[in-house]
């Protein structure tokens, strides 16, 4: 006897195969080292024509009340979502369950852990899913919820102090909230100086630029500044500590044993800044002398910089885009 209504599940294509594959204990992981979940695949692909337009449309219009109501959907959803080999159609499907997420906190929090938390800091879609959950966390208190927003924020959780403060609140009893807190958020009384790493192989700004930060509230209990003085160490050194803020100077900053030319300094250095951005979700700032290229702000805030100056800049605008824009906090 199968233990749903197949009646209630005729509406949609989709969770009408999911209520097949569960009721025949078809592999529902994604990854699955033996099988491959090949029935699984097989049934979809046949079901959406193996058109992965089909299959976007499927997953876009996703009825939540059914689905959910059908053991082993999650791991049916993330098969059918990694089929989207296309970034443009899975993009498409997570802006349309964005607006179904609100109904269901377990739906949003599945999404958000299993695919959003992946995405580059710079994807619009990425923010967008942070600030809806943020919002539905602090309204239904899910511990889930609030668990898998720690993951994805790590140190950018300090930024928002009540979704913190409410992980510390229902810590007792959901104890998985325990590693990430102790792992990414501060305590609420630990004052920390602002990190801060530098990359400028002349060191003509690391005293200036500390100096300018110092002015601002970010660093109200001190700064601490380490200089990089080529992008390999500046990959390094962000890898063996974290940092609250990345300054760069792109045309001071050469990559030994992989390009020699400084022609080709910016772009390496631009990957750089892409690197950082999605790697770590700190805010980045960066300036240059050279070129005098008229797109090259544009293309520093395309790689993922939070903002961009031209040498010399003016010491007031920089303070200003820590203190305002950057909405730092330690």
């Amino acid at each position: 006897m199968v233990w749903y209504d197949p009646l209630a599940l005729m509406e949609h294509k989709f969770v009408k195969l999911v209520g097949e594959a569960t009721a025949r204990k078809w592999c529902s992981r994604p990854h699955c080292s033996t099988c491959g979940a090949h029935d699984f695949r097989s049934a979809l692909a046949q079901a959406c024509n193996q058109d992965p337009e089909e299959l976007a449309q499927l997953l876009a219009s996703l009825p939540l009340k059914e689905l959910l109501s059908v053991q082993n959907w999650d791991g049916y959803v993330r098969i059918a979502y990694f089929e989207l080999k296309s970034y443009g159609l899975q993009e498409r499907v997570l802006t349309s369950w964005l607006s179904q997420a609100q109904a269901s906190a377990s739906f949003a929090d599945f999404v958000l852990f299993r695919f959003i938390r992946y995405l580059p800091s710079r994807e619009l879609i990425r923010r967008q899913w942070i600030s809806g959950c943020l919002d539905l966390a602090l309204r239904s208190r899910h511990s889930s919820l609030v668990e898998s927003l720690l993951w994805t924020l790590q140190e950018s959780a300090n930024q928002h102090p009540r979704l913190v403060e409410l992980a510390r609140e229902l810590e007792q009893n959901y104890p998985s909230l325990t590693k990430p807190l102790q792992r990414y958020c501060v305590a609420l009384n630990e004052a920390r100086p602002l990190k801060v790493l530098f990359g400028d192989c002349n060191n003509l700004l690391d005293s200036i630029v500390p100096d300018l930060l110092k002015r601002t509230e970010a660093a109200k209990h001190g700064i601490v500044v380490n200089t990089a003085t080529n992008g390999t160490q500046v990959k390094a050194m962000a890898q063996a500590e974290a940092y609250d803020l990345f300054v760069l100077v792109l045309n001071n900053l050469p990559f030994p044993r992989l390009d020699p030319f400084p022609e080709n300094r910016i772009d390496k250095a631009l990957k750089l800044v892409s690197h950082l951005a999605s790697r770590y979700d700190k805010p980045i700032i960066a300036l240059a002398g050279w070129p005098d290229d008229p797109e090259l702000k544009t293309r520093a805030e395309r790689a993922g910089s939070s903002a961009f100056f031209k040498l010399p800049f003016d010491a007031r605008s920089l303070i200003e885009v820590v203190a305002d824009r950057l909405d730092l906090r330690v």
